[in-house]
């Protein structure tokens, strides 16, 4: 039995259409991803820029006011990497990347069964060598 010939012609375009559209739909997300991460990392950096230059202490009331203006999560540390203050609270034992430097921004890490952004930031000399975890 022969189809329709309508059937025969919009059974295979709406079939093309739907795919298409799928396509689109995934290069979509896929771009509006790499425009998130870009926007993340950008405000990261600027973030980072102001941080080094700070002058304030970071203590826990400073670092609960960044978090409400930011939406990150802020660790301080010392140089032996004991905790000093947190805006999260912290698992034994602690354990972030200690470098501080531009190349880990934007670098995905697991803390507290989260998946966050993170850069360490470290004051400009000759401040304290304290360090700071920003998690976004």
């Amino acid at each position: 039995m022969r189809w329709p010939l309508r059937l025969q012609i919009l059974v295979p375009f709406c079939g093309l259409t739907v795919l298409l559209l799928m396509v689109v739909s995934v290069v979509n997300a896929i771009v509006a991803s790499g425009m998130v991460e870009e926007r993340i990392e950008a405000g990261l950096a600027d973030m980072v820029g102001s941080l080094q230059d700070s002058t304030y202490p970071w203590t826990l009331p400073v670092l609960e006011q960044m978090s409400d203006l930011t939406g990150a999560q802020f660790v301080s540390v010392d140089s032996s990497n004991r905790v000093i203050e947190s805006t999260i609270p912290i698992p034994e034992p602690f354990s972030l990347p200690t470098a501080a430097s531009a190349s880990f921004l934007a670098k995905r890490v697991q803390f507290n069964d989260r998946s966050y952004f993170h850069c360490a930031v470290k004051r400009r000399p000759p401040r304290d060598t304290q360090l700071l975890h920003v998690l976004y």
